[in-house]
């Protein structure tokens, strides 16, 4: 039923997020199903569910995922908000990324 899921930032959002069963499920879902999901800031607490650590290099992430390690309106920088933004999309246009490697191993 979606297509793509954008986890906030804030870290008492993230907390809340990760805390319930049901957003922890939903994202190792739309990981599992190969949608696209888009972490901003603290949210990429919540990839940690799918043992992807919150340090690694936004570009080593598995396909379709795409992390803005910082919030976007506080990168200072427009093009990099519109970077993650065009990024996001261009996942999203894929609708599924096949090429995801152990999907098998997510408990969803």
């Amino acid at each position: 039923m979606f297509d793509a899921v954008l986890v906030p930032a804030g870290k008492d959002s993230a907390a809340a997020l990760a805390a319930l069963g049901d957003a922890v499920h939903f994202v190792l879902e739309a990981y599992k199903h190969c949608k696209a999901i888009c972490t901003v800031g603290e949210g990429v607490q919540l990839l940690s569910t799918l043992g992807i650590a919150a340090g690694i290099d936004p570009a080593a992430m598995p396909a379709g995922v795409v992390v803005a390690t910082t919030p976007v309106t506080n990168l200072g920088d427009a093009t990099a908000a519109t970077q993650i933004a065009q990024d996001f999309i261009a996942a999203i246009a894929k609708h599924r990324h096949w090429d995801r490697v152990n999907i098998d191993a997510v408990p969803a």
